[in-house]
């Protein structure tokens, strides 16, 4: 699959049938979905193209809110431990919507992120300090 992100070489595997793929954080096996492949993309951009290192990335950082906990897909931290980013990753199918940006904005709150990304692969979204206001106006 061409994304609109540079492509990197993985570790993967057939494991008993179901394709798996390495990942360097979780240090783990994991099943090759379309979002897990995306995930896998961002974390070698983010740490080969742009600098941050792989000791300072989280994935699937549990979040507690009033709702209950959520995962974020992955959260990079400042060498003080304070949230440099959050990255929301979808399957490439999947639309970067309102309501995706919605749920990226419930992580930003929570962890006080300085900027957000949200990325299926092909549509990238990156916002910095507050990205969404509860009282702007609603589609009618």
């Amino acid at each position: 699959m061409q994304l609109n992100l540079p492509q990197y070489t993985f570790k993967s595997r057939d494991n008993r049938g179901q394709l798996e793929i390495f990942c360097p954080l979780r240090r783990k096996w994991l099943v090759l979905t379309p979002e897990e492949y995306i995930r896998q993309q961002v974390i070698q951009h983010l740490h080969l193209s742009q600098g941050f290192d792989l000791m300072w990335m989280k994935s699937e950082v549990a979040i507690p809110l009033a709702s209950g906990v959520v995962r974020a897909d992955l959260v990079v931290y400042n060498t003080d431990g304070s949230v440099e980013g959050i990255v929301e990753c979808k399957a490439p199918q999947v639309m970067i919507d309102e309501s995706v940006l919605h749920q990226a904005n419930k992580y930003h709150f929570a962890l006080k992120a300085k900027w957000v990304l949200l990325t299926n692969g092909f549509q990238h979204l990156c916002f910095a300090g507050i990205i969404w206001e509860e009282s702007w106006p609603q589609k009618n």
